[in-house]
């Protein structure tokens, strides 16, 4: 079946790169970003899964200030606020 789906056995290194292969034609579907797909009114958007981040940071830079004050925006009320309701699929 995967051999009837033009693209499927291709990868693309961003988002951008799917929505270009789904635009070109060289692929059918592609598995990417709302915000990207939105970008190009000629892409239609599918949800069909949640994804979860997570961040990965040296110890040794742990108390760099632009460090800190990521970590202290993420773990805000008001950064939790702006994210969307978890609604399931």
């Amino acid at each position: 079946m995967t051999e009837s789906v033009p693209g499927y056995g291709s990868g693309a290194k961003s988002e951008v790169a799917v929505c270009e292969a789904v635009l070109s034609g060289k692929a059918d579907a592609g598995v990417g970003i709302r915000n990207c797909a939105e970008k190009n009114n000629d892409l239609k958007f599918v949800k069909f899964a949640e994804e979860e981040y997570d961040f990965l940071i040296r110890k040794e830079v742990l108390d760099i200030p632009e460090v800190k004050k990521f970590l202290q925006v993420l773990n805000s009320a008001e950064f939790a606020s702006k994210l969307p309701i978890a609604t399931g699929l």
